[in-house]
Formats: structure tokens, C-alpha cells, sequence
């Protein structure tokens, strides 16, 4: 079965900046490249990661978060319509304080 991944223009915009930064400052394109097939991976695979409690917990239904090393990416699955809604990236460091805003 093949869900259908939608990223919330915010997610987008996050994750091309970083993508810029690694391939700049840090990373081969190699890395890069391996880092974004684990994105497309949710297409087939969605219930692989973990449910973030947390984050499940103030948007109020369920939240999964894909770990890529510093960074984390937060989506929910939504069987009925067979999709995946990425709704946030951020570096671990960070607040998840706008993920309710982002969620919604």
C-alpha cells in the first residue's frame, strides 16, 4: 500500500534551507541524498517511526517524529484518505512550540 505525502509549505521551506547549509558547510551530496530517501520512505512505510507523546499530546491526535541525526521531522498518518501530512522540521535543540500552530 502507498500513501500519499503531502509537506505543509513551512516544512518545505525548512527543509530545502538545511539541505542548502549541509551541502555548503558539512556534508556530501551522498549523505545528503541518502538523508531525503528516508523522507520518501514514508510513502510505503509510515508506521515505522515512533509516536512522539509529547507533540501527540498538544496537537491532540497522533504525531510521529523521523530522527535525521540533529534534526526531526514531525507527521501524522491519516489512514481514511491514505496520507502522510509532514507538519514540522526542526533541530532536536529546539522547542516544539509551533508545532500545534503548524499541525493545524
Amino acid at each position: 500500500m502507498s500513501y500519499r505525502v503531502r509537506y505543509m509549505p513551512r516544512v518545505v521551506a525548512a527543509i530545502d534551507r538545511q539541505v542548502e547549509y549541509l551541502l555548503k558547510h558539512y556534508t556530501s551530496v551522498e549523505r545528503v541524498t541518502a538523508w531525503l530517501a528516508d523522507l520518501y520512505d514514508l510513502t510505503h512505510w509510515p508506521h515505522r517511526h515512533p509516536i512522539a507523546e509529547k507533540a501527540s499530546a498538544e496537537v491532540g491526535t497522533e504525531i510521529r517524529r523521523v530522527v535525521f541525526g540533529n534534526y526531526l521531522i514531525f507527521y501524522r498518518v491519516d489512514e481514511a484518505r491514505q496520507g502522510v501530512d509532514v507538519i514540522h522540521f526542526r533541530h532536536a535543540a529546539q522547542e516544539t512550540n509551533r508545532l500545534v500552530d503548524d499541525a493545524t
